[in-house]
């Protein structure tokens, strides 16, 4: 039987939305609005511009 006490000391998982991490800087303002073709597009340029200037 479960007690009231353990389950108040499970760790919590935090839950993070769209919104927060794209104020916290975590993820690029309305990635999650492109299309697939369109994220590859663009993680490509990212991997060329981090190749430039290396």
């Amino acid at each position: 039987m479960n007690s009231k006490s353990t389950k108040s000391r499970r760790r919590k998982i935090p839950m993070f939305n769209l919104k927060e991490l794209e104020e916290a800087g975590k993820i690029p303002p309305y990635s999650h609005l492109r299309d697939p073709l369109e994220r590859l597009a663009l993680d490509e340029e990212r991997k060329e511009a981090t190749k430039n200037t290396d």
